[in-house]
């Protein structure tokens, strides 16, 4: 149940990355930006998770509130049902040009771990969470 809701939540993240494109290093490599994304989950702001999203997300009209709605839901249901996110560990990076894999083992606060592949996308120049 805990790897459904978390591939959810992540697929939805991957999908408001889309929307919006954002700076600093944060998105610096692959790496740094899902820490970025855990690190936004841990203090539920669906804002800094938004904006860690491949920007082609944002391309239809209505989708970022749609998006960010659904996250909001996810975060506050993986808070009361893992206890929240605890940490994350980066487990392997694969970058292959403008694309990357991310491979992190994220803990929660019920004491459940739950390990996932993240696919980002290059953007110029900052890389991004791709749910497409």
């Amino acid at each position: 149940m805990k790897n459904t809701k978390l591939f959810s939540m992540l697929s939805l993240l991957c999908c408001c990355l889309l929307f919006s494109a954002c700076g600093g290093s944060k998105q610096g490599t692959p790496s740094a930006t899902v820490e970025s994304m855990a690190k936004a989950m841990q203090s539920e702001n669906v804002e800094a998770v938004m904006e860690l999203l491949n920007p082609a997300v944002y391309a239809q009209p209505g989708a970022k509130e749609k998006l960010s709605g659904l996250l909001a839901a996810s975060m506050a249901e993986m808070k009361e049902e893992e206890k929240g996110l605890k940490k994350v560990e980066i487990l392997e990076e694969k970058i292959n040009g403008e694309h990357a894999t991310v491979k992190a083992k994220y803990y929660y606060g019920n004491d459940t771990d739950d390990t996932q592949v993240m696919n980002l996308v290059k953007v110029d120049g900052k890389w991004y969470l791709d749910l497409m």
